[in-house]
């Protein structure tokens, strides 16, 4: 199996959708939309806004966990204005039982919780 790098941008959003929105960095695709990857791909987050973000994993709700129950939970460190996320978030690979394909991650931006624009997914798949 290969391993691919794959980028989500987070965006500032506009009038009709104000906040900030996750969006992965492939052709035609829109906010808040999932990213596909391979369990073992890695994802990095790019801070396109004036403000810091943390993407960090959430039940299906979107509900953050309040402290990380494994490394994994933690998808980056607080990412500033411009920045790109460290550390790289390896998929599903700090997991006692690695996802199967059509499992969904999802994350929302510990820092803004509430905010219903900065939320996202990454669906398991292969390529």
């Amino acid at each position: 199996m290969d391993q691919f790098d794959w980028a989500v941008n987070i965006i500032k959003g506009d009038d009709s959708k104000p906040g900030s929105a996750f969006q992965p960095n492939v052709p035609n695709s829109q906010p808040g939309q999932a990213l596909l990857a391979q369990v073992g791909d890695i994802v990095t987050w790019g801070n396109r806004t004036d403000e810091p973000h943390q993407p960090w994993v959430s039940d299906q709700n979107y509900v953050a966990r309040a402290a990380p129950v494994a490394a994994v939970d933690t998808l980056s460190a607080p990412i500033q204005p411009g920045q790109s996320s460290a550390p790289q978030y390896v998929v599903a690979t700090s997991t006692a039982t690695p996802p199967t394909t059509g499992t969904t991650i999802y994350y929302c931006c510990f820092l803004h919780p509430n905010r219903a624009s900065e939320r996202g997914t990454i669906t398991i798949t292969t390529f």
